[in-house]
């Protein structure tokens, strides 16, 4: 299945699917890639999730890329020091669910989780908070995201 026909199947992500980055709105910026065309597109995850609930914790994007095989980058945008870590693993958990729960299509894609520190990266490498975020498979990036770095 393709990352478009897994976004048709999937009726909570339909309306929030845009072409190219156009999802990441403001954060657009702080995203780059040197070819283009691996991009299938994006998708707003926040909006999506707060359809069926406002819940506190929602991550940010899903991107589909092409790099090869399709991948999806599951993108948190958040400031990033050590009182922020068990709210990016609240996220994690809840983007997590709401897949299985409404987009199951979309996890049987490779995938990686990004948290994009808004500004610098305020958790040391060999911390235990660091620890924690490796143990869940999410890779931190500062401000801006090659996203051929995270394939």
């Amino acid at each position: 299945m393709t990352f478009a026909k897994a976004v048709d199947s999937c009726p909570r992500l339909k309306g929030h699917y845009h072409a190219g980055l156009g999802a990441l709105r403001s954060d657009r910026s702080r995203v780059t890639i040197g070819d283009g065309r691996m991009i299938l597109g994006s998708l707003c995850v926040e909006a999506a999730q707060q359809e069926i609930s406002s819940q506190e914790h929602t991550w940010d994007y899903g991107i589909g890329l092409r790099p090869g095989d399709e991948v999806v980058i599951w993108l948190e945008v958040h400031s990033a020091n050590n009182s922020h870590v068990q709210a990016i693993l609240d996220k994690l958990d809840s983007l997590i669910k709401f897949l299985g729960e409404h987009a199951a299509e979309m996890s049987k894609f490779p995938r990686r989780y990004v948290w994009l520190a808004t500004k610098g990266v305020g958790i040391a490498p060999a911390s235990r908070e660091r620890r924690r975020l490796n143990a869940r498979g999410i890779i931190l990036k500062s401000k801006r995201l090659d996203l051929e770095s995270v394939l």
